[in-house]
């Protein structure tokens, strides 16, 4: 393939929403056929949620509803997140979309920020999964989400003076009801990378010179995947995070309205919980939500062809296997069998 452009940006201690706004803007852009690299960090402490996490009501404290699928964790000051937005999944490698396979993207984006990492001396490894670790401790969490027509969100949180054990102090004051589920990290099984490496030392994340990173980790993707980096002109960052249009199908925040799952499986990833109403024998209402990474339309898709069928265990598995197909359609951290026993669960219960 011939060389194409990665734009670089950065901001500093942004708003949840600003960051919301900037996703946004970078799908747009990869719907255009751009791929862009944004570095920033979050003002004060921040919970950052997954995709398809049941709502938080407001409890005096910041919460981040992400693009991307899978675990709650904590963000915020002392994190950096590493956005990077692709025209669609396969892009670093391949012209055909369908290159990779769903459970294959995180493998590849991930690599020009292991490039990042090993220049400056962390010998930063991928085990697989969600996270990346250093001497085996958890130091950066992974995700991306997939819009029906292809632009694709990659995200890392990389913690850098604070650590992802700070997970369930921060959900224990802005979930008191344990709405989202939560996966205890112990402190032991985190790393930061004021101890991973001599790059960042013991510095605040408020002096870290994010300019300079956004371009070392947009030099990094370019020599792993023959892309040519550039910095954005800030001003053309304003404007496009002022006023941005994400796909239609990129994001879907489960309603506020639906009730506490029914039935909980733990997946690779955490917990996955659905929930059913059934009337007449058949399905009124139903809703997946937690632990997990799938294109968004996909999801909103199995709750269409779910609801006003019939509440048998053959009828709820022939849904699920119409809807996820594992390559259109697909659903990250639960095997299609511990699913479908998850749907017909929930609605026998």
């Amino acid at each position: 393939m011939a060389p194409r452009s990665l734009l670089t940006a950065h901001a500093r201690a942004i708003e949840p929403f600003a960051q919301v706004r900037r996703d946004a803007a970078i799908l747009e852009a990869a719907a255009y056929g751009e791929c862009h690299l944004h570095v920033s960090t979050l003002a004060g402490e921040v919970l950052a949620l997954g995709a398809f996490h049941r709502p938080l009501a407001p409890c005096g404290g910041a919460v981040w509803r992400r693009t991307t699928g899978g675990r709650a964790l904590s963000c915020g000051d002392g994190f950096v997140v590493v956005t990077l937005g692709l025209p669609h999944r396969s892009y670093l490698v391949a012209d055909d979309r369908w290159t990779l396979r769903p459970e294959q993207v995180m493998n590849r984006c991930v690599r020009g920020l292991l490039a990042w990492l090993r220049a400056r001396g962390v010998d930063a490894l991928y085990p697989g999964l969600d996270m990346l670790t250093w001497q085996r401790r958890a130091l950066v969490h992974l995700s991306f989400a997939e819009s029906e027509q292809g632009p694709t969100l990659f995200q890392a949180v990389v913690a850098t003076t604070r650590t992802f054990a700070d997970t369930a102090r921060l959900a224990d004051r802005l979930d008191p009801e344990g709405r989202v589920p939560i996966t205890l990290i112990a402190d032991a099984a985190c790393a930061r990378l004021a101890d991973a490496g001599p790059s960042t030392g013991g510095r605040s994340t408020a002096a870290l010179d994010l300019a300079a990173l956004a371009a070392a980790i947009g030099d990094a993707y370019a020599g792993t995947f023959a892309l040519e980096a550039a910095e954005l002109d800030p001003e053309v960052a304003e404007r496009m995070t002022a006023d941005p249009h994400p796909p239609a199908d990129a994001t879907a925040a489960p309603d506020p309205a639906d009730p506490a799952p029914t039935a909980i499986a733990t997946g690779l990833l955490g917990q996955v919980g659905a929930a059913a109403e059934v009337v007449a024998g058949r399905v009124a209402s139903f809703s997946l939500t937690g632990d997990f990474v799938a294109p968004a339309r996909a999801i909103a898709r199995l709750r269409e062809r779910v609801v006003g069928g019939p509440a048998t265990p053959d009828a709820v598995t022939a849904a699920v296997d119409s809807v996820l197909d594992g390559q259109r359609g697909y659903l990250l951290g639960l095997s299609p069998a511990a699913l479908r026993d998850l749907v017909v669960r929930a609605v026998a219960a």
